[in-house]
């Protein structure tokens, strides 16, 4: 019979083996959860490295996605210059009425008195004409016929007012158009000339209007070439004037005279791109006095009158706003000195 130390001891050994065989269990469990955790582990890995990768190809993606943005922005901007040149180059500049070119006209006449007054030409004793460089005489001779009475007689003003009168029309209105270069403005000339002898002065008009619009477009969206003429012209003002004036050149004489320039190109060249054709009045010394094309500067206008100095030229328009038409009118009286027969010459 079994004492109860002997039971004691088989439920000992008994215990035991429930023991071992858990952690044979337990161990076993361990195994099997060691493997998941590694499986774990390198899918981690992997994942990491698939989201780096995607996150390289998302940055070359978007950079390339950037690149053809800007392209595609480049191209727009291109195809938009390219409609708005079309649509430029085949439309005629809308009709710019009279009154805009007669005030325009008339306010760069008066800025010019208001340059020659500050600038000293009511000023000083007689010019001595003699003592001047050779180029700046012709130019005189050529603007004011009569300039030595005139300058003796007071008139100096008038007279540097139509010296300056006289570089910016040959200046600015010379050629077929201002800015090009010699052989495109004689091409283009012969070419109107060409199409005179057979278009209608209608259609005439209407392509050398569109052709011009163009072309304006073109000179002052072009700061360079507009600086550049703006540039030569003051200095060939300042060329001419200087030797006349008697106070001495400045930067605030020349920033004015930069600013008449441009006015003057401007405006010029608007005339240029209408359908109508406007002319700078040629009114010679010499000419009788006529009211509907001059207004006289000094009050002395009477019958018989005779034209001693052309201070501001005048502007005559040809035709119609819609180019039709061959009626002359006067859009802006010219500015004269009138003088008795003979006086000044």
């Amino acid at each position: 019979m079994l004492t109860d130390i002997d039971l004691y001891k088989r439920d000992i050994v008994g215990f035991k083996k429930d023991i071992s065989r858990r952690d044979a269990q337990i161990l076993e469990l361990q195994q099997h959860t060691a493997t998941p955790s590694l499986e774990l582990d390198n899918l981690r890995a992997a994942n990491a490295r698939i989201a780096e990768e995607l996150r390289v190809h998302k940055t070359a993606a978007n950079a390339v996605i950037a690149t053809r943005d800007a392209e595609i922005a480049r191209l727009e901007e291109v195809v938009g210059g390219l409609k708005m040149c079309i649509s430029t180059s085949t439309r005629v500049e809308e009709a710019v009425g009279d009154e805009v070119f007669r005030d325009a006209w008339g306010r760069i006449g008066y800025d010019v008195v208001n340059w020659c007054l500050t600038n000293g030409a009511v000023k000083g004793g007689r010019v001595d004409v003699g003592s001047l460089d050779a180029e700046v005489r012709a130019v005189l001779e050529r603007a004011v016929p009569g300039h030595d009475g005139l300058v003796g007689d007071g008139r100096r003003v008038h007279v540097v007012q139509a010296v300056m009168a006289d570089v910016l029309v040959r200046e600015v209105f010379k050629g077929w158009f201002l800015g090009l270069e010699e052989d495109r403005d004689v091409a283009l000339k012969g070419l109107e000339e060409m199409f005179a002898d057979t278009a209608s002065p209608v259609s005439l008009n209407s392509w050398r209007a569109s052709t011009l619009t163009l072309l304006r477009t073109h000179l002052l969206a072009t700061p360079a070439v507009l600086t550049e003429l703006t540039t030569r012209i003051t200095n060939a003002l300042l060329t001419y004037t200087t030797p006349l004036l008697p106070t001495l050149p400045n930067a605030s004489r020349e920033k004015s005279l930069t600013a008449i320039v441009d006015a003057t190109i401007r405006i010029a060249t608007l005339m240029r791109c209408q359908r109508a054709r406007f002319q700078i009045q040629g009114i010679p010394v010499g000419a009788k006095w006529d009211v509907e094309t001059m207004e006289d500067l000094t009050g002395e206008e009477e019958d018989g009158s005779v034209v001693g100095c052309v201070a501001w030229p005048g502007v005559e328009k040809f035709g119609d706003e819609m180019g039709e038409g061959k009626e002359v009118r006067c859009v802006v009286r010219a500015r004269v000195v009138c003088v008795e027969p003979g006086e000044g010459a």
